[in-house]
């Protein structure tokens, strides 16, 4: 084989490698479904988000979705747990004219479900070094970063 050959060979294997990587990683950051959860981390999410104060994620600044009339959502306010009922009172709030569209965040089989004027979304809760709350739509998803990070440390 002469050097050129070998170089195309090398250089298609590379391609097709980044282009695998970029595809799982496409496929793994719009996976529609929560990940797999115990009935105590989810529990212990609602202790942890309860009366929490998030910001929209730069990666997702930008998508609408429609379960909020395609507005674009800066924020996302949690509020008390309430104990009686088991759920989460929260508020999104909109980026154009800061309108408050309320929700409840309770747990519903495997996962923790936002209903946002009847729409059903799965929530949940990443912790690590960046922890997000990520909220998904039908078709899109919203990643939320917390206002103070030290509240989860």
């Amino acid at each position: 084989m002469t050097k050129s050959k070998i170089f195309i060979i090398s250089l298609s294997v590379v391609i097709a490698i980044i282009i695998g990587i970029f595809i799982w990683f496409t496929w793994r950051v719009a996976s529609p479904l929560p990940p797999d959860s115990t009935p105590d981390e989810r529990q212990e999410w609602i202790e942890l988000l309860s009366d929490k104060e998030f910001v929209i994620d730069k990666a997702t600044k930008d998508v609408r979705l429609k379960e909020f009339f395609f507005e674009k959502i800066k924020g996302l306010e949690i509020k008390r747990h309430d104990k009686e009922l088991d759920y989460l009172e929260c508020v999104f709030i909109s980026k154009e004219d800061e309108n408050e569209t309320y929700a409840q965040i309770y747990e519903s089989g495997e996962s923790l479900i936002c209903n946002i004027s009847g729409s059903q979304c799965p929530i949940w809760f990443e912790d690590g070094q960046w922890p997000v709350v990520v909220l998904q739509g039908e078709e899109e998803r919203l990643i939320f970063n917390p206002v103070n990070y030290n509240e989860f440390k």
